[in-house]
């Protein structure tokens, strides 16, 4: 699920647990690296003036369908 955060909003870092309404996630650069079943943050292909957005994923999952959020939800 894409978000409108930027990395350096939450000071993402490898390895970091950021806080966020739906619970506390673990930072990963890329979405192979998040375990199976493991939900996270990683950052995404897909941003603005050349900085990319957060995802929120969970690794052969739809984190849509396990968090139930929808657009424009706060996290």
């Amino acid at each position: 699920a894409k978000t409108t955060i930027l990395p350096e909003e939450i000071s993402f870092t490898e390895g970091a647990q950021v806080q966020t309404k739906l619970g506390t996630f673990t930072c990963y650069e890329h979405l192979a690296a998040v375990p199976k079943g493991e939900s996270a943050l990683i950052i995404g292909s897909s941003g603005i003036h050349g900085h990319r957005f957060v995802e929120i994923v969970v690794q052969g999952e739809s984190a849509k369908e396990r968090f139930s959020f929808a657009i424009g939800a706060e996290l």
